[in-house]
């Protein structure tokens, strides 16, 4: 729907894009998703909202803030992770404060599998999995 709850209208436009460029883009829907981290050190889980390009979210013992966009029927962001509690460690992610993790995949309508990599440390590799559990 649109910000005015104009389903029609929407799907109309989305179809009319996808006609002219030959090519089927899907754009990830704004919404809250709950979120598998797996990384070196193991994998936990947490949620993550997803509305107009911000990022929001916590896995209990991180603060995940940032930015997203879609281009060309893929996802990249830039996310801000920030400890806010030591005595829940997330084994999926560097040992650090505060770092920034560099996102960019494939999206699907309600779901996606991102890469991400730390930005000081590229080496450093988390898979995001996202799964759509409800509207933002």
């Amino acid at each position: 729907m649109d910000k005015y709850g104009n389903r029609q209208r929407l799907v109309k436009d989305r179809r009319a894009r996808v006609a002219r460029a030959g090519t089927v883009f899907i754009d990830m829907q704004d919404g809250v998703y709950k979120v598998w981290f797996s990384g070196p050190g193991g994998q936990s889980g947490g949620a993550i909202a997803l509305r107009g390009g911000d990022i929001l979210g916590s896995d209990g013992g991180y603060a995940l803030v940032g930015r997203y966009s879609l281009a060309l029927g893929r996802l990249s962001g830039r996310v801000t992770c920030t400890r806010l509690d030591d005595s829940k460690p997330n084994p999926a992610f560097p040992d650090g404060d505060t770092f920034h993790l560099l996102l960019e995949g494939k999206p699907g309508d309600s779901f996606a599998s991102l890469r991400a990599s730390v930005e000081d440390d590229p080496s450093y590799s988390i898979l995001f999995e996202l799964t759509r559990v409800c509207e933002a």
